[in-house]
């Protein structure tokens, strides 16, 4: 059967060069379960939501997850975001 997992100890980055950016909170996720982390640059943990300490580019970036011991855990690439409206103009 699957295990519940802590997330001490983990680390979110947009930034490999610093990879242990956003230290994620002591939370046990139980299986099937899931976590919404927003990446808003607002650094706070309040209300049951937690924010992360850096904001994603729209210009693209790499996100990684970073496990206790030092290794990756996960790299997500995060495209280029469309137009500031959601909408390219045509001429």
């Amino acid at each position: 059967p699957p295990l519940e997992v802590s997330l001490s100890g983990y680390y979110l980055s947009d930034n490999e060069q610093r990879p242990q950016k956003f230290e994620l909170p002591a939370y046990t996720m139980e299986p099937g379960s899931y976590l919404v982390i927003f990446a808003s640059g607002k650094n706070k943990m309040a209300d049951s939501e937690i924010h992360t300490n850096f904001a994603i580019s729209s210009k693209g970036e790499t996100i990684t997850l970073l496990k206790p011991d030092g290794t990756y855990a996960s790299r997500v690439e995060v495209p280029e975001a469309a137009s500031k409206d959601g909408i390219d103009k045509l001429d």
